[in-house]
Parts: structure tokens; sequence; C-alpha cells
């Protein structure tokens, strides 16, 4: 009768140990989940899953194969947020210094209303193609979830070089070695701007 008062005894000692452990086991997961860095659902060596949408002025769809024959910068984005101005007038930027080299950037807008996008579109110039997707079902589809900023650098042939999802600063010496390494014609070297 004892020894079952004293199993009892230590187990009750026991239990709050138990719980502390478990307790801290569980902080420790969440801690890591929060902070790992994201991962995106295709990456870099797939082939990047083609998607027709129309545009976001109007005008007719566009697909994502077509960009093909050149590196594509393709971002998904959500007007709404902060920030999200000077992150597209930057991307316009890079559009404009080597868009003649054959690179595209694409745009896709996943924002809900497309009011919205149209008021953001109004005060942010671009030149490159915005696609529009409300709530992301397109690209749910092919992308798996999508989240504002992601990104991807694609080759000439469709292939995923590089998968972003933090907000791109393709000014960096290592963003602008992977694209110009892109933008060279297989076997050659940097191909040089068109005549206008």
């Amino acid at each position: 009768m004892t020894s079952g008062i004293e199993g009892r005894a230590r187990l009750g000692a026991l239990l709050p140990v138990a719980v502390a452990v478990v307790v801290a086991a569980a902080v420790v997961v969440g801690y890591l989940y929060l902070y790992a860095p994201r991962a995106t659902r295709v990456r870099a060596g797939d082939m990047a899953p083609d998607f027709t949408l129309p545009a976001a002025g109007g005008g007719a769809p566009f697909r994502l194969s077509r960009a093909r024959g050149g590196p594509t910068f393709l971002f998904f984005f959500d007007s709404r947020q902060d920030g999200n101005e000077s992150y597209v007038d930057s991307l316009q930027r890079l559009n404009k210094r080597f868009a003649e080299q054959g690179l595209t950037v694409l745009g896709v807008a996943f924002d809900p209303q497309p009011a919205t996008l149209k008021t953001f579109l109004a005060r942010v110039y671009v030149e490159f193609p915005i696609l529009t997707d409300p709530f992301a079902s397109t690209l749910i589809q092919a992308y798996g979830p999508v989240r504002d900023p992601e990104a991807y650098l694609i080759d000439r042939d469709g292939r995923v070089v590089s998968a972003f999802t933090e907000r791109v600063d393709w000014r960096t010496t290592e963003f602008i070695g992977r694209l110009e390494k892109e933008l060279r014609p297989p076997g050659g070297r940097p191909e040089s701007p068109s005549p206008r």
C-alpha cells in the first residue's frame, strides 16, 4: 500500500517537469517555424508553371510561356501592402535597364479588388505588363500559396534560376551576376543592346 502511495507521489512530482519540457519544446518549435526561411513550392531547377492571366489595364490576356527566348523576372504582389509602390518603381528601373537586352519583367497582382489595383497603377508608372489574378486563384493552382513578396528569375527556356521570398534588390552584385548570365546567348558573351 505504501509503495502505491510513493509511486503516485513520484509521478505527481514528475508531472510538472514533464509539462515544462513539453511547453519548452512547443516554444522552440514555434520559434523555428516563425523565423525559418519561407520556402516556395516552385524551386530553382523546376520548370516555371505556365499560366494565362488578363492584363490589369484591359487588353489581351498574357501567357507566361510567351516570354520565353529571354530571361523573365516574374513577381507577385498585393498593391495594398506597404512599400509596394517603391518596390514596383524599383522593378520599373530594372526593366528600363535590361529590356533592350532581352529581359521581360512581369508582375502579377493578386488584390481581391480591381479598383484598388487601378488606383495603385495610377500612382506608379510601369512599362512592363501587370497582370491581375484576384485572390491568386490561378497562381495558387500553379505555384501553391503565394505571398507578397514572391519572385522568380526564369531562364530563356522557362526554367527557374532563382526563387525569392523577400523583396529583391536587383542592384546587388549577386542578382546582377545571375541576370547577366541569363542575358548571354547560349555559349556566348552578353548580347549587345539592340538599336532603336
